[in-house]
């Protein structure tokens, strides 16, 4: 959460929740991290991040992304170019769409997803 409210355009946002800066009280920033918790996580996760997201920066999937990893926590991390915090281009939805299919057939229903073309 200290690189998150230092990289993204949500300070004030952040300052009213956690009731201060993270220099101010790291404890409670660290506390309320993803990361705090890495590795205690066993959900299988699929990520899929704009790559111009200003909202969330990339580098806040990035770490969550290596900290899965590193825990040996099947992960998948998808950046789509051009986007922000949204997809906008028919292209990127559509493939967003099959790969939360495939993802849930595969970690819900345990089936075997079809092969399918899969872009940005």
């Amino acid at each position: 959460m200290v690189s998150m409210y230092s990289t993204n355009d949500l300070q004030t946002t952040l300052e009213e929740y956690f009731g201060a800066e993270p220099w101010d009280d790291p404890d409670i920033y660290w506390k309320r991290s993803a990361m705090a918790f890495i590795k205690q996580a066993r959900t299988p996760t699929l990520i899929l991040h704009g790559a111009e997201d200003q909202r969330v920066p990339v580098g806040q999937a990035q770490e969550l992304y290596m900290g899965l990893k590193k825990n040996d926590v099947p992960v998948t991390l998808v950046f789509y170019p051009r986007m922000g915090h949204g997809l906008t281009e028919p292209r990127h939805q559509l493939d967003k769409i099959r790969r939360e299919s495939a993802f849930f057939a595969k970690h819900v229903l345990g089936q075997e997803p079809p092969r399918q073309e899969l872009v940005p």
